[in-house]
């Protein structure tokens, strides 16, 4: 699978950097025996919905903890949540390259913080995650600084319909008791 303009261009690793190294298939079934196909697994990504799909199917069960939505939780006035501006924050000095082993290392250090930083074990971490926040405010277009929970409902059952199911958004919505489903 060719790597697309964009992603080259955000992380600049190009197609002829990767033509020997194995496929995600390859390097799980073959070099790594396949060991998480009956395996309950934690994916801790940043962004983790896009990271997400690509491994689950590799997994028994694949559960989600990602670093972006904790710190929209845990530092919901940043400026932003990409993995530089959030280790900044947090005093990581570790920095983000868009290189696999950089990012995973600031991940893993955001993950330490938000942990120790809130007393919270991986688990509660993962509630936190996962948990629907009144607060929470839409990121973007024209409701943008709108409580999620006062979006209009013909606006949010059109996001719960468009946006993908492991969303932050669309999990808010939908998990918001009452409030649209």
């Amino acid at each position: 699978m060719p790597i697309e303009h964009g992603a080259e261009k955000v992380h600049g690793i190009s197609d002829a950097m990767v033509k020997d190294a194995p496929t995600l298939d390859d390097f799980i079934t073959v070099k790594h025996s396949d060991k998480f196909r009956n395996s309950n697994v934690l994916v801790v990504a940043h962004n983790a919905k896009f990271d997400l799909p690509m491994f689950a199917p590799f997994c028994g069960q694949a559960t989600q903890l990602c670093t972006m939505n904790l710190g929209r939780k845990i530092y919901p006035a940043a400026p932003s949540f990409k993995l530089a501006v959030l280790a900044k924050i947090c005093g990581v000095h570790k920095v983000p390259t868009h290189r696999a082993l950089d990012d995973v290392e600031t991940c893993f250090a955001l993950l330490k913080h938000f942990s120790q930083s809130k007393s919270l074990s991986i688990n509660e971490l993962i509630e936190l995650e996962q948990a629907v926040d009144p607060d929470a405010v839409m990121p973007f277009g024209k409701h943008k600084g709108t409580k999620i929970v006062d979006l209009p409902k013909d606006y949010a059952v059109w996001l719960i319909n468009t946006l993908d199911k492991d969303d932050w958004i669309a999990r808010q919505l939908r998990n918001t008791p009452d409030l649209y489903i």
